[in-house]
């Protein structure tokens, strides 16, 4: 396990001239060993993910070229879920943070616009 490299301690934050009270220690792991255990924790919380049922409704947003992921979200996530429904935005994983950031902001911007209006529908009627 990697120690934590931020320590925080009254004289550590005394001494920073910057009035930043973290101070990072040196570090004798690798970034290649680094990256390997990160890769092995991500694996393992993987294979232990169970999804349980959500009773409601999840908009889920695809990436328009597939690489790791499942082409086909609807087959692997609908039954999870009272309602699914799928979105699209170009480019591959990185592609849809990165260069198509714009698409996906704008997709997850309606997203939660639309999600506030049926919270405020929800809440009217449960006060009326």
């Amino acid at each position: 396990m990697i120690e934590s490299a931020l320590t925080r301690t009254r004289s550590q934050a005394n001494e920073n001239s910057d009035g930043n009270e973290f101070q990072r220690e040196p570090s004798n792991v690798s970034t290649g060993t680094v990256t390997q255990r990160m890769r092995d924790a991500d694996y393992v919380a993987w294979r232990r993910y169970h999804p349980q049922y959500y009773p409601g409704r999840i908009k889920f947003v695809k990436a328009g070229i597939s690489t790791c992921f499942p082409d086909n979200p609807t087959a692997v996530w609908a039954h999870h879920a009272e309602e699914f429904e799928v979105e699209t935005t170009p480019g591959d994983h990185v592609g849809m943070v990165t260069t198509h950031c714009k698409d996906l902001g704008s997709v997850l911007s309606a997203g939660l616009r639309e999600s506030a209006g049926s919270r405020a529908d929800v809440y009217l009627k449960l006060t009326a």
